[in-house]
């Protein structure tokens, strides 16, 4: 595979027709979609736009199904044309429906087909494309196969809601239909460091109300050009029952994987625990993170408004991305919740949070005794000034009596 970052050789087949080579391998569930058959029939399907210059349908049109109001999943194929995969513009393979696309630009691993001649007959080669959906709609190819490969759409599958942070900018969408609760991810992990062979690290762990019924592989892309890595997705682990996300390849140097397309069934045994929690939950729950966090701040720096300036490096005039607020966090040596707190601070996910926005939500932590001896405490501090040698007038009342003069 060249200088690909994974460590493997992409095969698509079914677990009756055995191991994939002599060495056995792993069987990724990347495209497999199998157990939404009950749920694609009780939905409506849409033809998807083909941008016909550049790309063709394979076997009929390519459909775009909306499960329960907020889960979209794409059926279809289409092969490129030679005079396609040059700019952008070629690379467009479709445009969805409105009201069927992301809320942010979501990237998925899809797999390619190519047909190639040897010795007078046909041979058909697997690879793996990158897939991007934009916002607006775009469905984009970037990298993978040849411009005439073959591209399966069925990668293609997530969900239109808001969703609730899982780790760094993943979130984790889920929704029950067919007498049965489907999962997916959605977004992209922070840079890391990873490398060594048989290599396993931990990505995430999963709420109980996702556990996943079975281990499951899947095949996921990077950032970096035709960059793609093998998670696993498993019931148990070190954090107890819920579940748990770890990667396992053996290269990973300064690239950001997309843990979007990921999607997997629940166990049944979880189906009565909800994902989203009632509002009084919430309420409840962000007031014990949002205290935790004001104790912390207060302890360390004495006062609210210097600790937010300084654990966070923001001013009144300026806004806060989840990077700074990761490194804030870990300043004030805050354990956990990282992802939590931040969804609760970015409510419309605008990706920043002024000043304004952060006082208020962590002063809203604070207990009645605590607030007012808050007050006290900023009533008393000494106004800031630019130059940081210079010292506040002494009180001579306050100095003791051996101090003062004659």
């Amino acid at each position: 595979m060249g200088q690909s970052t994974y460590q493997w050789t992409a095969v698509q087949k079914n677990r009756s027709e055995g191991p994939v080579n002599r060495r056995g391998g792993v069987f990724v569930t990347t495209l497999c979609v199998d157990f939404l058959t009950k749920a694609l029939e009780g939905s409506t399907p849409k033809i998807v736009r083909i941008e016909k210059a550049n790309f063709t349908p394979v076997q009929g049109a390519v459909w775009c199904y909306l499960i329960g109001g907020i889960c979209v999943i794409l059926k279809g194929v289409v092969a490129g044309k030679r005079s396609s995969g040059g700019s952008a513009r070629e690379n467009l393979i479709a445009r969805l429906p409105e009201g069927l696309r992301p809320s942010r630009t979501l990237i998925f691993a899809a797999m390619a087909r190519d047909v190639f001649e040897d010795a007078g007959r046909s041979v058909i080669g697997s690879s793996l494309a990158t897939i991007v959906v934009t916002p607006e709609g775009d469905v984009l190819k970037h990298g993978g196969g040849t411009p005439e490969a073959s591209i399966d759409l069925s990668a293609i599958r997530f969900c239109t809601d808001k969703g609730i942070s899982l780790v760094d900018e993943v979130s984790v969408h889920a929704i029950d239909v067919a007498g049965s609760r489907l999962v997916t991810l959605q977004g992209v992990l922070l840079e890391r460091n990873w490398q060594g062979v048989g290599v396993k690290k931990q990505l995430a762990h999963l709420p109980e109300s996702c556990r996943p019924a079975k281990d499951l592989h899947f095949i996921v892309p990077g950032m970096s050009r035709e960059g793609f890595h093998l998670v696993h997705v498993t019931p148990g682990g070190s954090a107890g029952c819920s579940g748990e996300i770890t990667w396992k390849d053996s290269i990973w140097l300064k690239d950001k994987i997309n843990l979007t397309g990921v999607m997997f069934e629940v166990s049944k045994d979880v189906m009565d625990l909800q994902l989203h929690k009632t509002e009084n939950e919430m309420e409840v729950a962000r007031q014990a993170l949002m205290q935790d966090l004001y104790r912390r701040i207060v302890k360390k720096y004495s006062s609210i408004h210097h600790g937010l300036k300084k654990a966070f490096g923001i001013t009144e005039e300026s806004e806060m991305n989840f990077t700074q607020f990761v490194a804030g966090t870990k300043l004030l040596g805050y354990p956990g919740h990282m992802t939590k707190l931040w969804s609760m601070l970015d409510e419309d996910q605008g990706g920043s949070v002024d000043y304004d926005e952060l006082l208020n939500a962590v002063v809203s932590g604070m207990m009645p005794k605590e607030e007012e001896k808050q007050q006290e405490e900023t009533e008393a501090l000494p106004a800031e000034t630019d130059d940081p040698f210079k010292l506040p007038p002494l009180d001579s009342t306050r100095l003791p009596l051996s101090a003062r003069s004659c």
